[in-house]
């Protein structure tokens, strides 16, 4: 999104705690205003149907999910930014009252007290730096996902995954799907994929044995020592 484009600038370069808040409030409006076009275009479909829809206003929904998760994950950067360089006790407040009204205070450490030395229980952003369908980087997709409750982590996990199965030319295995209550893929690979709702991977899966191979991430990179040998993982596939 253009909006978002344009703050962007001002995302990796803010540094004072009073830099980092205006920008942690530009994203916050930008996110009220994605937020209600796209109940604008949720409403349309519920009253008049999917069908209603042009391939615009499609585009339009994807793109705005994108971003929305994209700006949660650059406002606990700037936030936390915020945080370790200190600041009034204004702004300290500002934060606080920031990270409530977001969501963003359990996994900032809020209950913890805001300190110049750091936050407790940040996800620490690294990982892979590929790119996903709608522009995201995995690990900004994962650090996204971290801390949601469970209903809109898994929805959110499930539109990136629509999104991911789509790039790839993966296909549903509908009978798979129903015998292991589980959406269950074709990889081009050949390999079975079990979508896990809840870290936001992929489970790999021998199609003939149905044997955990591994978990790969978003961008279908494979994350290592993750083989499950105790068969917890595995799938039915008979």
């Amino acid at each position: 999104r253009q909006e978002y484009d344009q703050v962007q600038a001002r995302i990796a370069t803010c540094s004072g705690a009073d830099q980092c808040v205006a920008v942690a409030k530009e994203l916050r409006a930008l996110q009220g205003d994605y937020s209600a076009r796209m109940s604008e275009i949720q409403e349309k479909a519920r009253m008049q149907g999917l069908d209603s829809l042009t391939p615009a206003e499609v585009r339009e929904w994807a793109d705005l999910r994108g971003a929305m998760s994209n700006i949660d994950a650059s406002r606990n950067l700037v936030l936390h930014r915020a945080q370790v360089t200190g600041g009034s006790e204004e702004t300290t407040q500002e934060i606080v009252k920031i990270m409530g009204q977001t969501g963003i205070a359990a996994s900032a450490g809020v209950a913890g007290g805001i300190s110049k030395a750091g936050v407790k229980g940040t996800k620490v952003n690294n990982g892979n730096t590929d790119k996903l369908p709608n522009g995201q980087q995995v690990n900004h997709f994962e650090e996204s996902i971290h801390n949601l409750r469970p209903g809109e982590r898994v929805a959110q996990i499930k539109q990136m995954v629509t999104l991911v199965v789509s790039s790839n030319g993966m296909t549903k295995d509908n009978r798979l799907t129903k015998l292991n209550n589980r959406d269950v893929y074709r990889g081009n690979d050949g390999y079975l994929y079990a979508v896990d709702t809840q870290h936001g991977r992929f489970e790999k899966v021998h199609p003939k044995t149905g044997k955990h191979q591994g978990e790969v991430d978003m961008g279908m990179k494979a994350i290592a020592n993750s083989i499950d040998k105790s068969g917890g993982h595995d799938l039915k596939v008979k």
